[in-house]
């Protein structure tokens, strides 16, 4: 009899990315939050002074109603516009204050200045009507860099890159030390992918205001994303140097650091110098987590997963990853309910499919293994390139080998397409290909499996096997001699090389063989029964009649009664033999 080796079943783990959440953080894009300078001009009638105060001191209703007064009595009072307009806007009745500020503009255009310098603190920050004020003021000052440097912003706001950057190179152009236009400068062209104007930008704001934290840190995710980790380490660490409480720079560091140690380090500093106000502390927790994980700490990483979740209940990362943990320990149903909770939150995460499929498949549970792995596979995007992906296919095939497989043949294919280096993807598809009576392109496909890894044993005996089936006899016994040496400890590849050898008449060479089989399994009723058989044909009678009877007493006990009745009748032939 001539074995396959078969390998770990559904052991192939998906690594997943229990780092999917270590993103660079940035700061969010900043809009101008201007003191708030004087409303009225010097001059203004008392009662408009009388009026602002009231404003001022959060007398809202008496103020409009003193304005409204001004204007009956006076149409043409600009300042008495403009002011209404601020309490309006004050109190969220944002088109009348609008409607007033137009007014007030059309009544005196030069007003427009006082207008966007002061009116937009107190206006919310509603980005269009904030164009709409810078604009008017440009009308009648182009020239004007803060303008353009304002307008810029609200354009960042309402998504229109390319009139913010051309606002904001405006802006820079008139006022070459406006250093927060560079800085956001750099955040649009980093948003654009545009790395290298980035940096050239943030680079120009340090120049101009050298201590400033936050820009070490965005130009640090620039260097990240542009692939120099080394420059991006060390804005990191200077924005730390400036300001040692920076919980984010410490976070970003963490993500770009390669050392498993200084990673650890990292998040554990961001989430000890994290506020309330911090949103990022649970992906902290989480990142530490997956580099526990790696480093074969579960229950360390399963306790910074748990506090990723405690902090954050919805995140739905942070439940896979501590699943893919329990999966590591044989903690399957605990995983399941994981991934499910996973699922659950977001039910178009992949990753979380496959991983509860692969748990279901370790717990035999073969038909909720296979939906979980069908969803997977839908899931993710047809041109995926990710060894996660391949493995889902993979996995799938290991479930339908047994009962499809063409089914399998096809899923395995599927996988070596997406990654096309992995030995066991071929190994795997050889064993399908030579149930099928392929057995020439089973051979290739170990073949394959030894040019990627010369060190698989499985490969040498399962290309053996083909080559037997094939009447190859002496190139299976070199594919057998090969997978000893490669592992000399696994049985398999001598209980094939001495079935070989008894066909070849090799007797003592089979004799040799499977007592390694029996040093290596003492158990094996097969093995004793065989090398039987090898003894026999050497004349051996009691060698022979020892084998047997031990291959007897280990069949019966093992309930083999199919094994048990062949050496029995073994046996009686031998004890027939002369001496």
């Amino acid at each position: 009899m001539i074995l396959k080796s078969r390998g770990n079943r559904h052991l192939r783990t998906l690594m997943g990315s229990v780092l999917g959440a270590s993103l660079l953080l940035t700061s969010g894009l900043s809009l101008p939050v201007l003191a708030q300078p004087t409303l009225i001009a010097r001059g203004s009638k008392g009662s408009i002074r009388k009026a602002e105060r009231s404003y001022r001191r959060g007398e809202y209703s008496t103020a409009l109603m003193a304005l409204t007064q001004i204007i009956q009595q006076d149409p043409q009072d600009a300042d008495a516009y403009f002011l209404r307009g601020i309490v309006h806007v004050t109190q969220r009745q944002t088109e009348a204050g609008f409607a007033d500020f137009a007014q007030a503009i059309q009544l005196r255009p030069r007003l427009v200045s006082r207008y966007y310098l002061s009116g937009l603190d107190c206006v919310g920050f509603e980005p269009q009507k904030s164009v709409w004020a810078y604009t008017q003021d440009l009308k009648q000052n182009p020239k004007d860099a803060a303008a353009y440097a304002g307008r810029g912003r609200f354009y960042v706001a309402l998504d229109k890159s390319a009139d913010a950057i051309e606002d904001l190179l405006q802006a820079t152009t008139l006022n070459v030390k406006d250093h927060e236009s560079y800085w956001l400068l750099g955040q649009m062209y980093r948003s654009q992918g545009d790395y290298s104007a980035a940096i050239s930008n943030y680079t120009k704001a340090l120049e101009l205001d050298p201590q400033n934290v936050s820009v070490y840190i965005e130009r640090g995710t620039a260097h990240d994303y542009a692939g120099n980790s080394r420059l991006s380490l060390a804005d990191y660490t200077k924005a730390l140097d400036l300001d040692s409480t920076q919980a984010r720079a410490y976070y970003n560091r963490g993500v770009t650091q390669d050392d498993p140690a200084k990673k650890i380090a990292d998040y554990t500093y961001a989430i000890e110098r994290s506020t309330e106000r911090n949103l990022f502390t649970h992906l902290a927790y989480n990142n530490r987590g997956g580099v526990l994980r790696r480093l074969g700490k579960e229950q360390d990483a399963i306790a910074s997963f748990t506090q990723a979740i405690a902090l954050s209940p919805n995140y739905a990362a942070a439940y896979r990853s501590r699943g893919l943990v329990h999966s590591t320990l044989g903690q399957y149903q605990k995983a399941i309910e994981d991934y499910t909770q996973a699922i659950a939150l977001n039910s178009n995460d992949a990753l979380a499919h496959a991983a509860r499929g692969l748990a279901y498949a370790n717990l035999d549970k073969a038909t909720q293994a296979r939906r979980d792995y069908d969803r997977a596979v839908k899931l993710y995007p047809q041109a995926s390139r990710e060894s996660d992906y391949a493995l889902v296919y993979y996995n799938r095939a290991l479930l339908r080998a047994a009962e499809n497989p063409k089914g399998a043949l096809r899923d395995y294919s599927r996988a070596i397409q997406v990654s096309a280096e992995d030995a066991d993807f071929f190994i795997d598809r050889g064993d399908v290909l030579d149930r099928l009576g392929k057995h020439q392109q089973a051979i290739e496909d170990y073949t394959q499996a030894i040019k990627l890894d010369a060190n698989q044993s499985r490969a040498y005996n399962n290309r053996g096997v083909a080559r037997e089936q094939q009447e190859d006899l002496e190139g299976a016994l070199r594919d057998y001699g090969d997978a000893i040496a490669t592992a000399p400890n696994d049985a398999l590849a001598y209980r094939n090389r001495g079935s070989l050898r008894l066909r070849q008449s090799n007797y003592e060479g089979a004799a040799q063989d499977y007592t390694r089989v029996i040093q290596l399994s003492p158990e094996d009723a097969e093995a004793y029964y065989q090398r039987g058989l090898a003894h026999t044909a050497l004349k051996e009678k009691q060698a022979a009649l020892d084998d047997l009877q031990e291959a007897a007493m280990l069949a019966q006990q093992q309930k083999d009664p199919e094994l048990y009745q062949q050496i029995r009748d073994q046996m009686t032939k031998v004890k027939m033999l002369t001496p």
